[in-house]
């Protein structure tokens, strides 16, 4: 049996606040599970919260969902890690229509 993605979304917002990306991931790759876009977004964000900012990338360039808040939660796995020049490849690889103010602050 399978929770239902509210389910599933809150239990990986559950681990961001733990910082507990190693279960993130796991339950990232159940056979059965469809994150979406809010899942991977908090998946990406209990590595960055960790500071485990290669594991965030990791989750980030799968190419899920990839939307302003996985680009945002990326960037912030990069600041987090004090990675600025990757954070610079992921804001470079932002198609101009899904920037926003917000990215750019």
């Amino acid at each position: 049996l399978l929770p239902d993605n509210f389910a599933f979304n809150s239990l990986l917002a559950a681990l961001k606040v733990l910082r507990h990306w190693p279960l993130a991931l796991f339950l990232l790759q159940v056979d059965g599970s469809c994150p979406d876009v809010v899942g991977i977004t908090s998946a990406i964000s209990a590595c960055a919260a960790a500071k485990a900012w290669s594991k965030a990338l990791q989750i980030f360039s799968s190419g899920n969902a990839a939307n302003a808040m996985t680009f945002g939660a990326a960037l912030s796995a990069c600041d987090k890690g004090s990675q600025w020049q990757l954070a610079l490849d992921v804001f470079g690889g932002i198609s101009a229509p899904k920037r926003n103010p917000i990215l750019c602050n």
